[in-house]
């Protein structure tokens, strides 16, 4: 997998060097300059990398603070009971009980037609993962990540939504990202009975997530689909 270990520790390094050469360049190079136009131009060039590299060193140091207390803001809940709207982190959700969410989907379900209700929950997960995704990614600088540091984001989805109730997301998948599993403990989908296996769309959630975050196609197959309460499930995840 990709990710930034030390990336902004490099990067705060060597825009301290730039900084530091041009100071000590321009200490060393003034005093022998027999013109004006010689002292500007050389004050330009230097000024120049002076600031450039102290964005960059600005920057790279607040992603370091930033990521100290990545999980804090994240995940925090704020809500505002006059107009009944709740934030987790910058994102819009909402706070149901389990049962609630399993009888309201299951009842949907079996009023589907049988050959349907597998395409169908997974076609729901799908749009869901991709949406939230979506939004995650609008997250990131906040967050303290860049895009491409797959390890940590798929660390901060699994915090998110095992913040949120909906269980715990167990990644693990080969260096080049094409193949792996993911494991669900406690799926909000599966702890009670069911009159069909509901994690078909968490399937298409992790599909849906996956695509999103990654750019490219991951089909994910459930393992062991069942109707009774489960509190592993297991998933394939193949990149396509």
């Amino acid at each position: 997998m990709r990710d930034g270990l030390s990336r902004e520790s490099i990067s705060i390094g060597l825009a301290s060097s730039v900084i530091v050469a041009a100071i000590g360049g321009l200490i060393a190079v003034l005093p022998s300059l027999d013109s004006a136009w010689s002292v500007a131009g050389v004050l330009v060039i230097a000024t120049a990398g002076i600031a450039t590299s102290t964005v960059v060193l600005l920057r790279e140091a607040r992603r370091l603070v930033v990521r100290q207390d990545w999980g804090e803001k994240f995940t925090a809940y704020e809500y505002d009971e006059e107009v009944g709207v709740l934030l987790k982190g910058e994102i819009e959700n909402v706070s149901l009980r389990v049962e609630t969410i399993h009888v309201v989907l299951d009842k949907l379900v079996a009023a589907i037609p049988d050959d349907r209700k597998e395409a169908v929950l997974r076609e729901a997960g799908y749009a869901a993962g991709a949406k939230w995704a979506s939004e995650f990614r609008r997250t990131l600088w906040q967050s303290g990540l860049r895009s491409g540091e797959d390890i940590r984001q798929l660390l901060r989805w699994s915090e998110y939504d095992a913040t949120a109730g909906m269980g715990r997301l167990s990644v693990a998948m080969d260096t080049n990202f094409r193949n792996g599993f993911v494991m669900l403990h406690n799926s909000f989908l599966s702890r009670t009975r069911a009159s069909f296996p509901l994690n078909y769309w968490f399937a298409g959630y992790i599909a849906g997530t996956m695509d999103e975050l990654f750019d490219s196609t991951h089909e994910v197959d459930l393992q062991d689909p069942s109707r009774d309460a489960d509190p592993l499930v297991a998933f394939q995840v193949t990149a396509t």
